[in-house]
């Protein structure tokens, strides 16, 4: 198991009951279910980041929808 840290955070109540809610019917910790919430949000911001990147880079190919469809099968 890789070595992990502690992190100290202050959310709503609201949002405590719904963290809470989920472990239990997940059967994990809260400590798992905001651990993989916050791998997951990551990812997913990093997939925005490289999006805007590329949609920014003028030297970057751009392909109308038919022709990107047409070359890939789709």
């Amino acid at each position: 198991m890789p070595a992990s840290e502690t992190l100290a955070i202050r959310i709503t109540p609201e949002l405590k009951e719904r963290l809470e809610n989920m472990a239990k019917s997940s059967r994990r910790s809260k400590a798992w279910v905001v651990s993989r919430a916050l791998q997951l949000y990551l990812e997913d911001l990093e997939d925005v980041e490289v999006a805007d990147s590329r949609v920014m880079d003028t030297s970057d190919e751009m392909l109308p929808v038919d022709e990107f469809r047409k070359r890939h099968g789709l």
